[in-house]
């Protein structure tokens, strides 16, 4: 059985094709220009004229547009230099960026940000789009397996309610459970950012609990109530003591561009020292020490850090912990 053509996309993607033509694309831009100012009733002859030729910069365009525009043949502009359109146009999206907000709303993390019924609609609007890729597609070669339940209804619910205590600045009482097992009661923790870990694959949340700046993983918080938000009309600021790191990277297994991805979120200085072989410097917070430890430990022998003395030991006392944990299993 035939497959029968579908002429109605076969015509909107030419359209398509003209709207983002490196010519055809600069008359759609003039004429939403000129009818922006339009629906502004801001629009003169003169005002069409300047558009036509200084913001697009095309001759052609200068004699086409007004002469269009004027003989009302796209029905667009009246004879005041008013429109009967309501709504100021917009460009429309590209085929590939269909793909990729298609690519987005697969992700699993995306309720975490979006109302269920947000998504579908826009499921809906992409229904006939393929994703650029699904996540089976992507191999994590260095990620843990045992990251974040992002489709738990509880920690979706844990995440929206912090989020939503970072953007309006609320302190939120919460109970954290420690490595050791114990419960931890933190009232009044004053909730700075939520931060996700490609590597471990889990959102952290950044927070000042009695002067201290804590990195806490949002799967061991095991109570945050919306009840339990306090208005403040201040904020504990703490001021950031930057410390810097200074490593040597052997440019083997895709390490220099894995490690600036990892430390995307800080200041780097990179400098090539020959063929294979890079010089890097890493800003960082202090407080921020336990996490920047994890990451390094996890490049291997492909890096070796040159200082501080004082960053070096704790890696040894690090890998010390690490070595006598298997010894003990």
């Amino acid at each position: 059985m035939g497959r029968k053509k579908n002429t109605n996309n076969k015509k909107n993607t030419n359209i398509q094709n003209e709207i983002f033509h490196e010519i055809y694309g600069k008359y759609f831009q003039s004429v939403a220009e000129i009818l922006k100012l339009a629906i502004d009733k801001k629009l003169d002859k003169k005002k069409i004229n300047n558009i036509s030729t200084n913001v697009i910069g095309f001759c052609a365009t200068e004699i086409s547009i007004p002469d269009k525009l004027k003989e009302n043949k796209w029905k667009l502009l009246l004879s005041d230099y008013t429109t009967p359109i309501k709504h100021e146009p917009t460009m429309p999206l590209t085929i590939l960026e269909k793909r990729w907000l298609k690519t987005v709303l697969n992700d699993r993390r995306l309720r975490l940000f979006m109302e269920d019924k947000a998504i579908a609609e826009a499921n809906r609007d992409l229904a006939d789009v393929e994703p650029l890729f699904a996540e089976k597609d992507m191999v994590f070669f260095d990620r843990y397996n045992d990251g974040d339940d992002f489709t738990d209804e509880q920690y979706i619910k844990k995440f929206r309610l912090l989020m939503q205590a970072v953007e309006t600045k609320h302190k939120v009482h919460i109970v954290y459970q420690e490595q050791s097992g114990d419960a931890k009661i933190c009232p009044d923790v004053v909730p700075v950012n939520l931060e996700y870990s490609l590597r471990d694959d889990r959102f952290r949340l950044q927070c000042i609990y009695k002067e201290e700046y804590l990195n806490l993983d949002l799967q061991n918080i095991n109570i945050v109530n919306s009840s339990d938000f306090i208005t403040t009309d201040e904020r504990c600021f703490i001021s950031p003591k930057l410390e810097h790191l200074e490593i040597l990277v052997k440019n083997e297994r895709n390490t220099l561009e894995r490690i600036l991805f990892h430390f995307a979120d800080l200041t780097k200085e990179t400098t090539r020292l020959d063929k294979d072989n890079y010089q890097l410097q890493i800003f960082y917070d202090l407080r921020d020490e336990h996490e920047i430890i994890r990451r390094i430990l996890s490049f291997g022998p492909t890096i070796k850090l040159q200082g501080p003395g004082r960053f070096i030991v704790l890696i040894q006392e690090q890998l010390k912990k690490q070595l006598q944990y298997q010894q003990q299993r």
